[in-house]
This record gives C-alpha cells, sequence and structure tokens, in this order.
C-alpha cells in the first residue's frame, strides 16, 4: 500500500512536492480505512485541479520514478534531461528526486532515490525501514564527483551472512555502475530463492503491487447534464470531495464569433481545433 510519494525537479515540479495517503483528524468513512503502525491511511483517493495544473504531470512523474526502478536509466527509449524543471535553468543542473513511502506485510518502507538527468547518473539512494519509534536504514548509496564512485553503508543483518555481498557493494561503488539502482542490480545477479527478502520484498512492490496506467475511457459532460439524477449525482460528488464546483452546465455557443472574438489567442484557436 503507497503512503507517500515525494517528488522534485520534474516535470512542472520545482520544488518538493508531496502526494500522501495519510489520513486527516475527521472520519466520516471508517470503512475507507486501514491503519499500518499507528498510522491511519486512507484506502483510496483522487487527484483533481483545473487544466494545466500538473495532474498529467504527476503521473508521469510517478511513471518515470517505477521504470527508472525496474530498468535503470540507461535503458529508456527517451531522453531524461527533458523531465528537470526547464523554466529555471538551475533547476536542469540539479538532480530530480524521488520517494515512496509504502507497507508491505505490515511494515513501512522508504525507499528514495535522486537522478542527475544530463549524465543519467543516480546521485543518491536509500532504503529505510521505518519503525514506530526508531527507523532502520538497510543501504545508502551516495556519488562522489571527486573520485567518480559510490560509497556504501549497508548496516542490515544478511550481508555479514553472505559474503557474497561484500563483492556486491564494491561492484556497485564503481562507475561503471552509475546507472543502476544498487536495489534492482544486487537482486538481478541472485536466483530468487537466494535473494535478500527486504530488497525482492521491495522490488517486488514496485514491479507487481505499484501500477501506473493512463487509459481512461472520457464521457462528454453531457452525459450528466442531460439527466437531472446523474447531474444530481456528480454534484453531490464534487460537494462532498469540497471540490469548489457548484454547479454545471453546458450552452450553445457560434463557434465563428467565437474564433473571430480578439479575446482567443492563436494558440488557444489550435488548441481547440486539434481537440475536435
Amino acid at each position: 500500500m503507497l503512503i507517500r510519494f515525494i517528488v522534485s525537479n520534474c516535470l512542472s515540479f520545482k520544488d518538493e512536492t508531496v502526494f500522501t495517503m495519510a489520513a486527516g483528524k475527521q472520519t466520516r468513512l471508517p470503512d475507507h480505512l486501514a491503519t499500518v503502525n499507528g498510522k491511519r491511511i486512507l484506502k483510496s483517493t483522487c487527484i483533481f485541479g483545473a487544466n494545466a495544473s500538473g495532474k498529467s504531470n504527476f503521473i508521469k512523474a510517478f511513471d518515470l520514478a517505477r521504470e527508472l526502478v525496474l530498468s535503470g536509466s540507461d535503458d529508456l527509449p527517451f531522453p531524461l534531461d527533458r523531465f528537470s524543471f526547464r523554466p529555471d535553468l538551475d533547476s536542469q543542473a540539479k538532480p530530480g528526486t524521488f520517494q515512496f513511502d509504502f507497507t508491505i506485510h505490515g511494515q513501512i518502507y522508504s525507499y528514495a532515490f535522486a537522478l542527475d538527468y544530463d549524465r543519467r547518473i543516480f546521485t543518491e539512494e536509500s532504503l529505510v525501514k521505518v519503525g514506530r519509534l526508531n527507523s532502520e536504514v538497510i543501504f545508502l548509496r551516495v556519488w562522489d564527483d571527486k573520485t567518480e564512485s559510490y560509497s556504501i553503508r549497508a548496516p542490515f543483518k544478511e550481508q555479514e551472512e553472505d559474503p557474497r555481498f561484500e563483492v556486491y557493494k564494491e561492484d556497485f561503488s564503481r562507475k561503471l555502475n552509475r546507472n543502476r539502482l544498487f536495489l534492482t542490480g544486487v537482486l538481478n545477479r541472485l536466483p530468487f530463492e537466494e535473494q535478500y527478502p527486504e530488497f525482492r520484498d521491495v522490488l517486488t512492490w514496485f514491479r507487481n503491487v505499484l501500477v501506473v496506467t493512463t487509459d481512461s475511457i472520457f464521457i462528454d459532460y453531457g452525459y450528466y447534464i442531460s439527466d437531472k439524477r446523474r447531474k444530481n449525482e456528480l454534484l453531490n460528488f464534487l460537494e462532498h470531495f469540497d471540490t469548489g464546483i457548484h454547479g454545471i452546465y453546458q450552452e450553445r455557443f457560434d463557434t465563428e464569433a467565437l474564433f473571430n472574438s480578439p479575446s482567443l489567442s492563436t494558440e488557444e484557436k489550435k488548441s481547440i481545433l486539434s481537440a475536435t
């Protein structure tokens, strides 16, 4: 279950932006809540907002982060430099950061990484096991530009029992693996039955539980407005989620008069034409 997603310097998100499933203080629908380590988590939620407010970019950032976890930065078939916050020149030279907080079998994990878009280098990566009082770092990997290598700290118990882990640490501290995340890279070298349980559970969550889809079926607003019952249901829904929308209506207009209006820019006209 996803608890929180944090992103910065990605598409239209310059500063740190947080999407959270944490429930508020009020409880109107208790069946829609789950409790994990004393935290109240929503089972579902929705994102709404005006056109061009960042809804689609949020999904794109979410999807990009998942693909980076599963595939690394070299195997993606598109340029990554287009994902930085381009209106700000300083942001283009900074890494994009991504963090997922989620639960697996009642345990909360926090997995985060930073990516230098231009060089396709992962500059930082961490996996933390979150407790009610204390948290345990499973590993921390940090890139050093001076030495062109990573420092890796991994104080979890399995590494003490498996001498191969030191080999993996040494291998993934090298520049050669700057386009691969430590989590995925270590697991790809081990047969399933020998994989470190916490590494495996986290990657399985990204691969099989975290599903991102942009497919949707568009239903014209007229479908709701033409029928009084459907219109009232939609208005009740919008009011329940406190969207600030208090009424919906449709009206006919003369398209020729609209296109001749001086208040409509050339770009807006092109946008309308492309949508028809």
